[in-house]
């Protein structure tokens, strides 16, 4: 099914820090860009649909919005470098973090399901599990123009480095991340020491830190490295003794001797910013003069020159010179000249005077000294082992906890929904009660989730990837977001039969087993021992007409799952042989529709479905009740040779426990039950209770007053009903209901393999 285009949306993103305060706007057809264009004293650029390259100011009047357009208005932040001529440039370091990781949409608060790509006409048999299956065609892996570095396997990638117009990682659980840079490396020679500063964001939320790495180094070890861990609620202000985020280093400078004549002029800013404070470094032994220039937004000077230093002297081979303008607070540009000696200008860097928020962001202030015992060899090779911090439900206190250290699927899944960068959803939109069950549930089997997402991607779409490598889907019922999780279960919750399917609506459809089609499972994963990714192999054979399941070292054909999110070789293991047997062994589906029943299942529930024609059973409806005999609304079956079996349909929709009967004389619609029981009949002779000596009870309808008990009869172990499990289901309109089903086999709840 195509989904529908929405007008074109217009996304206002003022503050590139808090992108989550954006502001959202929807326009008709036709509008050109350049009429939606808001009026600001700082320059902005303009991102249209996917494409990473901004769009330039004099393209935006040729181009005409469309249904399904998404533009971004983005203001330019200060930080790192710039020049006049180009605030998108590379030295621009803010564009690293002009979006949202995950942006809210995709979960529909209605009393309506969510169905999660499953409901439709063809289901996936080949490596499927019933919720789908993790494969490499994700979003969270997707090639970029700037890719992960935490999961790309380029060595060009696996470092430090700004990724233009992408988005703030949000880590779950234990990962080791290779930090992006939030702003251009600058280098200064303050006492006279070479010193690299870097401002490292290791994304959204609260972390513990395990341990930084320095290379293969632990930082703390390094004696030439200096660093701090910030992490900044709402209104705290960041610490600027390390690194700076105000220091601007100019895109257009480059190192160079100085002569006894003024070197060129160096826009200090970008246009649109201001600055009365400059930072020259030099290396060599002898005096400089320093002087300065007003310019305008397009370069042109304005005035003349200011000679604001004279014969500043540099000995012990290098040194740092802050200059404070009188003129104040200006755009200008700059030029040296040497006056004495041999002197090379190395840097030149601006101080703006600007406010950065990074609430809710855990930063990374590192300063690299190089010394002839430590060079700087290494410098964009440093990572973080985090542990995430997250409030999970206490259902004891009913309450909230304080942000804790977990790896907890539920708990991360509980994040992506409520928090202001995830769906921005409030807690009542939680089943807890549900939550807090998957999630004892998972903890029990030491099934975690430890994963970065660092890449753009649905609200919708991330939760349904990395709830499949614990078997569960998100599910929207009665306004209230759910997991279902694909298990054992014992007891079927309903009953279909030719009396409540609606006509011509049953399709079945069995797959027969093609030994060519795939000879097993591999599964890729994330070894957290080693940080590397790892690959499990399972291979299935037919012995004795079973299937018999064994890890090996190599497959020719397998099924690939990718499973992003794990890093425990037991929890990979358990997901790939699970996959195989789910493919293996469900190869059976069913698709109908059905009345007000419909409404009782939901996705998972376990479920008996007969129908003419399969030949698990007959179904019919109860026509009367004696106080011995009960007479079917059909013929039945029987000898005396086979065991037969009955199951009624109670009030709530769900199977009655099934009970074994006989039939006598040459009436074939009157059964006896062998069961005992003690009854009690209406005083309108419409319905009788039956009380078993184990505890069940049944109530039969047969009169006029209600619908008639529905019943399914069958021949046990070669008709007995086909037990099911509910794969999606969806509204058709307002009294019906589309169920798609799987045959279910409680094998495939078993793992047996061992790593």
């Amino acid at each position: 099914m195509q989904r529908m285009k929405h007008k074109p949306q217009v996304i206002f993103i003022n503050n590139q820090l808090q992108p989550q305060d954006r502001i959202i706007e929807y326009y008709e057809q036709n509008t050109p860009i350049s009429s939606i264009a808001k009026a600001h004293s700082k320059p902005y650029i303009c991102l249209y649909n996917d494409n990473k390259t901004p769009i330039l100011r004099r393209q935006w009047g040729d181009i005409h919005l469309k249904n399904g357009d998404i533009v971004i208005f983005l203001l330019v932040m200060t930080g790192g470098g710039g020049d006049s001529k180009d605030v998108t440039n590379e030295k621009n370091p803010f564009l690293i973090i002009s979006g949202l990781a995950l942006i809210a949409g995709g979960f529909a608060f209605t009393s309506g399901y969510l169905a999660y790509g499953i409901v439709g006409g063809g289901i996936a048999l080949v490596g499927s599990g019933l919720f789908g299956t993790p494969t490499t065609d994700t979003s969270l892996t997707k090639d970029i123009a700037t890719p992960s570095p935490t999961y790309s396997n380029n060595k060009l990638y696996r470092s430090n480095r700004i990724r233009y117009s992408e988005a703030i990682p949000v880590s779950y659980g234990r990962n080791k991340i290779i930090a992006d840079k939030a702003i251009t490396d600058y280098v200064d020679f303050t006492n006279g020491q070479e010193a690299v500063h870097m401002l490292l964001c290791l994304g959204q939320g609260e972390y513990e830190i395990e341990d930084i790495l320095y290379g293969n180094d632990r930082m703390s070890r390094v004696p030439y490295i200096d660093y701090r861990i910030q992490y900044l609620n709402q209104n705290d202000t960041f610490d600027t003794s390390l690194v700076d985020p105000n220091i601007i280093v100019p895109k257009s400078f480059e190192i160079k001797k100085l002569e006894t004549t003024y070197s060129s002029d160096y826009a200090l800013t970008p246009a649109g910013f201001i600055s009365d404070t400059l930072i020259t470094d030099i290396i060599g032994n002898g005096t400089y003069d320093i002087r300065v220039i007003e310019i305008d937004k397009k370069g042109n000077y304005v005035g003349g020159y200011l000679y604001v230093k004279l014969g500043v002297r540099v000995t012990g081979n290098r040194g740092s010179e802050i200059t404070k303008l009188s003129n104040g607070k200006k755009r200008y540009a700059v030029s040296l000249k040497s006056t004495s000696g041999n002197l090379t200008w190395y840097s030149l860097r601006a101080v703006v005077d600007e406010v950065h928020r990074f609430d809710n962001l855990t930063m990374l202030s590192v300063v690299l000294k190089s010394t002839d015992k430590f060079k700087l060899d290494k410098i964009d090779t440093i990572s973080v082992i985090t542990q995430r911090k997250l409030r999970t439900y206490d259902k004891v206190s009913n309450s909230w906890t304080q942000p804790i250290v977990t790896n907890s699927l539920v708990w991360a899944v509980s994040d992506m929904i409520t928090s202001r960068y995830g769906g921005n959803h409030p807690d009542k939109a939680l089943d807890l009660d549900n939550f807090v069950e998957i999630d004892e549930e998972l903890r029990a089997r030491g099934d975690e989730l430890n994963i970065v997402i660092d890449s753009t991607t649905t609200l919708q779409e991330v939760v349904s990837k990395v709830t499949q490598i614990a078997r569960c889907t998100p599910v929207v019922q009665l306004g209230k977001i759910s997991l279902v999780r694909d298990r054992r279960q014992t007891v079927p919750v309903a009953m279909f039969s030719p009396m409540n399917i609606v006509e011509k609506s049953f399709s079945i459809n069995w797959t027969s087993l093609d030994n060519t089609e795939f000879d097993g499972v591999s599964a890729k994963f994330i070894n957290s021992d080693t940080w590397n990714e790892e690959y499990i192999y399972i291979k299935y054979e037919i012995k004795n007409n079973k299937y018999v399941l064994s890890k090996v070292n190599f497959l020719e054909q397998p099924i690939e799952l990718d499973l992003t999110g794990c890093t425990n070789k037991r929890q990979a293991l358990a997901e790939a042989e699970y996959t195989l047997k789910n493919t293996l062994l469900r190869r059976t589906s069913i698709k109908l529709t059905t009345e007000m029943e419909g409404n009782i299942v939901t996705i998972g529930d376990r479920v008996l479905v007969s129908h003419d024609i399969m030949e698990w059973g007959t179904s019919g409806k109860i026509e009367g009740f004696d106080g011995k005999y009960i007479y079917l609304s059909e013929d039945i079956e029987f000898n005396a040779t086979d065991v037969f079996l009955i199951s009624f349909r109670n009030k709530n929709g769900s199977a009655s426990v099934q009970l074994t009967v006989s039939a006598y004389d040459d009436v074939h619609n009157r059964i006896l039950i062998k069961e005992p029981f003690i009854f009690s009949v209406s005083n309108d002779q419409s319905s009788a209770t039956l009380r078993f000596t184990n505890g069940n009870t049944i109530i039969l309808n047969y009169g006029h007053q209600m619908e008639s008990t529905h019943y399914i009869y069958a021949k046990k172990t070669l008709s007995e009903p086909m037990v099911a499990v509910v794969q999606s289901k969806r509204p058709i309109d307002d009294m019906r209901v589309e169920v798609v089903m799987k045959n279910e086999d409680d094998e495939v709840h078993v793992n047996s393999l061992t790593v």
